[in-house]
């Protein structure tokens, strides 16, 4: 698309009504469009403009959970930004204790789905922040602006995505059933330093990579949960808000022990 379509100069004089503002471009809602502009190196700001030479063109691409430009817009023959529909719903940066966890369950599988399909894309800064979720829709990513092609990309992309929801959603669920003194040094953990925790350590950083590697090990995970609060209650959780209150029934009585056993069970 031509710039004539787009008024860049207008959206660029209006970067403080931006409905979004990223580390290298900055988007406005349009009815049911989405429209990014990239930064330039003029523009002010702490930002870094992005490599509009090597940017792939993705517009061709399709998918349920993938959020792929419908197209781009150019100035001087060069990518300016980019056009693509617009997804309603929260990021996973946000509160999410509205997730309804069937759904989530089930979007997450999508998800999976077209990551398979799209093994040869290299899916460069896939972090919660380029994730929104909405019990209607369900996952989404987005921002495929850095993303390059490359083979065999299928592993690294669940890890990503594996390691957003475990950020996002799990590691207060995990962390203080299993080995609760280590939740506040969750940070080193995730950055491998674990000679000061000992074996207990290095068995939560197996437990984790675990979680991030491999997304049956992540659904195994949901649905053990899901099994010991049906124990508990008689029925299933029904949104991450019932889940994280009954966390804390768990750290209180004996219930961690049935979670123990069934995480023993999935994973050894």
């Amino acid at each position: 698309m031509e710039k004539g379509l787009v008024d860049l100069a207008e959206l660029r004089s209006n970067m403080s009504s931006a409905n979004y503002e990223g580390k290298s471009s900055y988007g406005f809602k349009m009815g049911n469009k989405f429209i990014k502009v990239y930064i330039r190196k003029s523009d002010k700001g702490f930002f870094t403009p992005p490599d509009v030479d090597n940017i792939v063109d993705f517009s061709k691409f399709e998918a349920k959970t993938i959020v792929f430009p419908d197209e781009y817009i150019y100035e001087d023959g060069k990518k300016a930004g980019e056009i693509s529909k617009f997804v309603n719903g929260k990021r996973l940066d946000e509160n999410v204790d509205f997730i309804i966890i069937d759904r989530m369950i089930k979007s997450y599988e999508d998800v999976i789905a077209d990551l398979y399909l799209y093994d040869f894309i290299d899916m460069i800064d896939l972090c919660y922040v380029n994730i929104i979720y909405s019990n209607r829709s369900g996952f989404h990513i987005i921002d495929t602006t850095d993303w390059k092609f490359r083979d065999n990309s299928l592993k690294l992309n669940i890890r990503r995505l594996n390691s957003c929801l475990i950020d996002a959603i799990v590691e207060d669920l995990l962390i203080p059933i299993t080995y609760s003194k280590y939740y506040s040094k969750i940070d080193e953990i995730f950055y491998n330093n674990m000679a000061k925790y000992g074996n207990g350590g290095k068995r939560l950083q197996k437990e984790m990579n675990l979680l991030m590697n491999n997304e049956y090990r992540f659904l195994d995970f949901l649905y053990a949960y899901q099994e010991v609060y049906r124990i508990h209650y008689g029925e299933d959780a029904n949104t991450l808000k019932d889940v994280k209150e009954f966390t804390k029934v768990l750290k209180k009585g004996w219930f961690y022990v049935i979670l123990m056993i069934l995480f023993i069970t999935l994973y050894y």
